[in-house]
């Protein structure tokens, strides 16, 4: 269990890739792959996307970076899963960008085992140019290293707090953005703005209470046949209505996808084509 972690964090620290004019998503995420697993930092750096380089100086990158393959040896890409278009922000800036996010399997050594684990990651191309993202650069703003919980919601019971914010606050675009990309890529903002209040309508003040417990668990994204590990939070939520206040205890899955923590939608399914599901008031 501790080995998909390990993996998973790996994985996590490389979100787009980049090289020349008139490749494909995929060929940039496999060239981008080859420089990490071959350490050429240098070419890692300047294949950064701009937005993150007016921060992030070469000196930090390349003292800190290499911190976070430490122990891995081999680090390949492996079969391309799906790909798909979407609307992404680059991580430590306000700057929203169409993107294509490609799932991939991405296997690794370490401690003489081999591991694989399947990952979304982000290929964002401006002016022909395909550029990736480090998912924690804001850890490198400060000209050092980046700390392991650096990045808000890179633990998965803040994460947690947080959507229970974007949820309570009525914030349902933001709310969206942190929806697992694998029920992103069959859910479109628009069905999830128009549809997904209706779960909470006639209730106020949601609040998530307190964290009974946190445990690991497999599990499969609902909505599809992709399996995953999963941090289970068990935790008190409470909300008004009509009848008063009530507090119930429920467990919610979050998944670690590029260093971020995303939740899921138990119902996922109903939510395929244009209109709402069935089950919704």
């Amino acid at each position: 269990m501790r080995r998909w972690i390990l993996l998973a964090a790996l994985a996590a620290l490389i979100v787009t890739a980049c090289t020349g004019g008139g490749s494909t998503p995929e060929a940039a995420l496999q060239r981008q792959f080859r420089y990490l697993n071959s350490g050429q930092w240098q070419k890692l750096y300047q294949d950064l996307h701009p937005e993150q380089r007016a921060f992030v100086s070469f000196d930090t990158f390349a003292r800190c970076y290499p911190q976070s393959v430490v122990g891995y040896s081999n680090i390949s890409l492996g079969k391309i899963i799906r790909t798909f278009q979407e609307e992404y922000t680059i991580p430590g800036t306000d700057q929203t960008v169409q993107s294509t996010a490609v799932t991939a399997d991405v296997s690794a050594t370490r401690g003489g085992g081999r591991q694989t684990l399947p990952n979304t990651f982000h290929e964002v191309n401006v002016s022909g140019i395909w550029y990736w993202t480090l998912a924690n650069a804001e850890g490198y703003r400060a000209q050092s290293c980046p700390r392991p919980d650096d990045g808000s919601g890179n633990r998965p019971e803040a994460a947690l707090q947080r959507q229970f914010d974007s949820l309570a606050s009525h914030q349902w675009p933001k709310l969206y953005q942190e929806l697992h990309p694998d029920q992103r890529a069959f859910i479109s903002l628009d069905v999830f703005v128009r549809c997904y209040p209706r779960t909470v309508e006639g209730s106020t003040n949601i609040t998530l209470d307190k964290i009974l417990r946190t445990v690991e668990a497999a599990y499969i994204i609902p909505g599809t046949e992709q399996p995953v590990r999963s941090t289970a939070v068990t935790a008190q939520v409470s909300a008004s209505d009509r009848n008063g206040r009530q507090t119930v205890a429920n467990t919610f899955h979050e998944i670690s996808v590029n260093g971020v923590w995303y939740w899921t939608l138990a119902n996922a399914e109903e939510y395929r084509g244009e209109g709402c599901p069935a089950s919704l008031p």
